[in-house]
C-alpha cells in the first residue's frame, strides 16, 4: 500500500456554501476533532478572522464551507495560509489553474475534486512534500513537478493522464511513492536520459489502459519494491528486467495467460498475484523465486494443479487457487515439501469431486478451504498428515457421506 499522507492540523476549504453558524465567532461545531467555519470572506478582514480563530482554539483540522477570494483559491491565497497551516485540503476547486508560488510553506496540498483544473503551475518549493489530486482535467504530469524538490507522495487520480513519461518522475530524488490510478495510461516511456534513476519505491498505476508492457521501463527504478497494474488490459508482459529490490507484484484483472518467470530477475519476490487472468495451468520454474511467500491465481482457468510446480518455493506461505476449473490435485514425485505452508485456497467454483489423498510434505499447514465445490463425499483420513491443521472449510458442497480424520 501508498504510504499515507503525515497528521498535520489542515484547512479544508469547501466551495458550497454550508448550513454551519458560527458560535462566539469561532467554530460551528461540537466535533472536538475539526472546526467548521460557514464563510471566510478574505477580501474582508477574513485572514485575520482565521489568525483569531487559529490563535485561540486547538483542532487537528479546520474547514471553511465556503471561502471568498479576490482572485484565485491558489496562488497569493497558498502564501498566507502557509503562515497559518502547513497542509490544505480542496474539496472542491473550481479553477482551471492551480499555482503553487515559490517558496511556500505548505507541507501538502490534496485537491480532491477539480473538475475543470487543466494546468498545475509550481514555483521552486523546498517543503512540499504531499501533492495529491483527483477527478481533474489534467492530462499530463506537470512539467513543473520537478520544481518540488522534496516531494514524496504524488497521486493524480481520476484524470485523463494518457501517458506516463518516467523522465518526469526522475526529475524528484524524493519522490519514493507514486500512486497514478483510474486514469487512462496507455503507455510508458523509460527516462531519455542515460544517467538518469528513478527514486520511487511504491508505484500503483491500477485501473488504466495499458495493453502492452515492457517492464524494461523501469530498469532505472533499482528501488521498486512494490508495482501494481491491477485492472489494466494487459495482453502481454515482456519480463526480461532485473528489479533488484522488488517485493509485491500486482497484475490482477488483466487478460494475461502467459508470464515469462524466469526472464523476471527479481531475488526478493515475496508477493506475486496473477488472478483474474487467462491462465490455464499453473506458472512452473520458481528456482530463482525462493523468496516468495504469498501466491495468488484466483479466478483464472486453471484445470489441474500439481505441487510439484512449486516445489522450489521452501519459504511459500499462502497459495490461492480459488474460482478456477480444477478437478485435480496431487503431488507428482519425488516428494514435494513445502515446509512453511500454512494455507491453501480451493474454495469457489473449482471442480473437486473427491478429497485429494496425495498430499506434498507440509507440516505447517493450518488452512486449507474447498468450499463451494462439487464433493459428495468426506473422507478427511488423507488429511492426517497434517498436524497442525485448524481451519477446515467445506461448506457449500453435496457431501452425502462423512469420514472423520
Amino acid at each position: 500500500m501508498l504510504r499515507p499522507v503525515s497528521y498535520v492540523p489542515v484547512v479544508t476549504v469547501v466551495a458550497l456554501m454550508g448550513f454551519a453558524v458560527l458560535i462566539h465567532g469561532q467554530c460551528s461545531t461540537d466535533d472536538e476533532l475539526e472546526c467548521y467555519i460557514a464563510l471566510i470572506n478574505m477580501t474582508s478582514g477574513g485572514f485575520v478572522r482565521l489568525q483569531r480563530i487559529f490563535a485561540t482554539t486547538s483542532y487537528p483540522g479546520y474547514t471553511v464551507q465556503r471561502l471568498i477570494v479576490a482572485n484565485s483559491a491558489s496562488g497569493a491565497f497558498l502564501q498566507r495560509i502557509g503562515q497559518l497551516s502547513k497542509s490544505i485540503i480542496y474539496i472542491q476547486y473550481n479553477e482551471q489553474v492551480f499555482l503553487l508560488p515559490e517558496g511556500n510553506e505548505l507541507i501538502y496540498v490534496i485537491i480532491t475534486n477539480a473538475p475543470t483544473l487543466r494546468f498545475f503551475i509550481a514555483g521552486r518549493n523546498d517543503q512540499l512534500e504531499t501533492l495529491r489530486i483527483e477527478n481533474s482535467l489534467l492530462n499530463v504530469i506537470p512539467s513543473t513537478l520537478a520544481q518540488l524538490t522534496q516531494l514524496q507522495l504524488l497521486q493524480i487520480n481520476r484524470s485523463p493522464l494518457a501517458l506516463l513519461h518516467l523522465d518526469t518522475l526522475a526529475k524528484n530524488p524524493s519522490l519514493l511513492y507514486v500512486e497514478l490510478l483510474e486514469n487512462r495510461i496507455a503507455k510508458i516511456i523509460p527516462p531519455t536520459d542515460p544517467g538518469a534513476v528513478l527514486s520511487v519505491q511504491q508505484l500503483s498505476l491500477s485501473s488504466n489502459w495499458i495493453v502492452h508492457l515492457d517492464l524494461g521501463v523501469f530498469e532505472r527504478a533499482k528501488n521498486l519494491n512494490f508495482l501494481d497494474l491491477r485492472n489494466n488490459r494487459l495482453l502481454t508482459i515482456t519480463t526480461k528486467v532485473s528489479l533488484p529490490k522488488l517485493s509485491s507484484l500486482f497484475l490482477d484483472g488483466n487478460r494475461l495467460s502467459s508470464f515469462d518467470l524466469p526472464s523476471l530477475q527479481t531475488p526478493l519476490l515475496h508477493t506475486l498475484s496473477l488472478s483474474a487472468n487467462n491462465f490455464t495451468e499453473m506458472l512452473s520454474q520458481w528456482e530463482d523465486k525462493s523468496e516468495l511467500r504469498y501466491v495468488s491465481f484466483d479466478t483464472n482457468r486453471i484445470r489441474t494443479f500439481d505441487f510439484a510446480t512449486v516445489r522450489p518455493l521452501k519459504k511459500l506461505a499462502s497459495i490461492s487457487l480459488t474460482d478456477n476449473m480444477i478437478q485435480t490435485v496431487f503431488a507428482s514425485p519425488p516428494v514435494v515439501e513445502l515446509p512453511l505452508l500454512q494455507g491453501i485456497y480451493l474454495s469457489d467454483q473449482n471442480a473437486f469431486v473427491d478429497i485429494p489423498t496425495n498430499w506434498p510434505k507440509m507440516p505447517e499447514l493450518q488452512s486449507l478451504s474447498m468450499s463451494n465445490n462439487n464433493l459428495k463425499a468426506a473422507n478427511l483420513t488423507s488429511l492426517r498428515v497434517f498436524p497442525n491443521l485448524q481451519y477446515l472449510f467445506l461448506y457449500d458442497n453435496q457431501i452425502t457421506t462423512f469420514q472423520n480424520m
